[in-house]
């Protein structure tokens, strides 16, 4: 039986109501499901891909990842109970999502000013599989706007001024995403 929160929403949200020969624990259900949904984005971004290109499919998927962005952090913070504020909120923010995505996520800091975090990406362990070297070209919409531009895109909803660096990528060979969030630097001329 799934656990429900105090919304009533339950994960997965259908409930099992049989008869099935086996019901499957929501432990079971949930790595199955992160496979498919691995899975179905690169599958889905191939076959755009070969219809239109991957410009098109890197545009697609920029395009996806954005329509989270104006709801995601608020959301987040209410549906999670996340107590932090400006960088720590965002780092909670992408702590929740890389682990409903089946990721690893490694808080090194979090304040209210910077945030640092490494992310074990199932995306970026994908992607240094091999299996998916045909549909490697969508890295630019998955891990670079999918992910870094995802992230700098929430953190200007939180506190204007922050600025996302990504110290190493999985993509470049990295074991894990390192990243950094902190106050935009100010321009010397602008002191």
């Amino acid at each position: 039986m799934a656990e429900q929160d105090a919304t009533g929403t339950s994960f997965p949200v259908l409930e099992i109501e049989g008869p099935v020969a086996r019901e499957l624990p929501l432990e079971e259900r949930y790595a199955t499901l992160v496979n498919i949904y691995k899975l179905q984005y690169f599958a889905t971004y191939r076959h755009i891909a070969q219809r239109f290109g991957w410009d098109a499919a890197n545009e697609i998927a920029e395009a996806m990842a954005a329509d989270a962005i104006p709801f995601i952090a608020e959301g987040y913070r209410r549906k999670f109970g996340l107590p932090g504020s400006g960088a720590a909120l965002v780092s909670q923010v992408l702590a929740t999502e890389f682990q409903v995505e089946g990721g690893d996520f490694e808080t090194v800091h979090e304040s209210e000013d910077e945030a640092e975090y490494k992310v074990l990406c199932t995306f970026g362990a994908a992607l240094q599989s091999g299996e998916f070297d045909d549909a490697r070209p969508v890295t630019k919409g998955l891990c670079d706007q999918g992910c870094w531009g995802f992230t700098q895109r929430v953190s200007e909803t939180v506190k204007d001024g922050l600025h996302v660096e990504r110290e190493a990528w999985m993509g470049d060979g990295a074991p894990r995403c390192h990243f950094t969030i902190a106050p935009r630097a100010r321009d010397a001329d602008a002191a």
